[in-house]
C-alpha cells in the first residue's frame, strides 16, 4: 500500500509560472541546471519545455521594469513640512492652509483659523454632507454651537463636529482665537475659501448673497442650515 504524501514538504502548494500546473521534481532539478539566459546546459531539451523557460524569464524581466518604475514614483515624491502653506482672508477671518487633500491622498486637509476678538461667523451656519470637522484650540476662546448648543473651546482642548450636524462660531471672548481645523476626508479645501471670499467681498460688508453662498457650500460638500423662523 502506498504511503499518503506527508503535509509537511516544503513548498505544498508551489505551481509553475508559465503553466500554472504542479511543479515537478524533474522540473525544479532542470530550472537549477539552466543560465542566465533561461537556455537549459542540457543539449537536448525539448523545445516546449525551452520556450517555458524563455516565458519565465521575460516575465521576471517585466517584474523587474515594473518595480523600478516604483521606486522611480517613490523618490519623485516628497515629504516636507506645510506642503500647501497658503493664507486667505475671508472677510475678518483668516484662514492659513497646511495640508489639503492631495498632500494625504484624500484623508485629510489641514488649516487654522484665526477670528478677531467679537467676530461671528461671517457665512451663515451650515452642515458637513460627508466628512467631519475636528476643531484644537490653540489661543483664545471659540464658542461653537453645534445643533444649538453653545459649546467654548479653548487652548488644549478639540471638539469633532459630525457630519449632519449644523453648526457655527462666535468668538465672544476677549481676545483674538487662533484654532487648528482638521476635515477628514478632504473634501473640502481652500478653493472653498477662495471662492467664499469672493461672494462675501461682494457683499461690501453687508450680509453674502444667500443664493450664491448656497452654490459654493453645495460644490463642496456642505448644506446651508434653514434660516431661523421670523420672531
Amino acid at each position: 500500500m502506498k504511503a499518503a504524501p506527508s503535509a509537511m514538504t516544503p513548498n505544498p502548494s508551489i505551481e509553475g509560472t508559465a503553466t500554472g500546473k504542479p511543479v515537478s521534481a524533474a522540473h525544479v532539478k532542470r530550472w537549477a541546471s539552466e543560465d542566465k539566459t533561461g537556455r537549459s546546459k542540457h543539449k537536448h531539451e525539448p523545445q516546449h519545455d525551452r520556450d517555458s523557460a524563455y516565458t519565465m524569464d521575460g516575465a521576471n524581466r517585466k517584474c523587474r521594469i515594473i518595480l523600478l518604475k516604483r521606486g522611480a514614483n517613490m523618490q519623485q515624491r516628497t515629504t516636507r513640512v506645510n506642503p500647501s502653506e497658503e493664507a486667505i482672508t475671508l472677510g475678518p477671518l483668516g484662514i492659513r492652509f497646511l495640508l489639503t487633500g492631495d498632500d494625504s491622498n484624500g484623508s485629510v486637509s489641514v488649516f487654522e483659523v484665526l477670528v478677531p476678538v467679537g467676530q461671528k461667523l461671517t457665512a451663515p451656519a451650515h452642515k458637513n454632507d460627508a466628512y467631519e470637522e475636528i476643531l484644537y484650540g490653540i489661543e483664545g476662546v471659540l464658542t461653537w454651537t453645534v445643533d444649538g448648543t453653545p459649546i467654548e473651546v479653548g487652548p488644549g482642548q478639540a471638539l469633532c463636529i459630525p457630519r449632519g450636524a449644523e453648526h457655527r462660531f462666535d468668538n465672544l471672548g476677549s481676545e483674538d482665537v487662533k484654532q487648528l481645523a482638521v476635515i477628514t476626508p478632504a473634501i473640502m479645501g481652500p478653493a472653498y475659501f477662495r471662492e467664499a471670499a469672493e461672494v462675501i467681498g461682494a457683499a461690501a460688508g453687508g450680509p453674502p448673497d444667500r443664493a450664491k453662498m448656497m452654490d459654493v457650500f453645495r460644490r463642496h460638500g456642505m448644506t446651508v442650515a434653514a434660516p431661523p423662523p421670523a420672531k
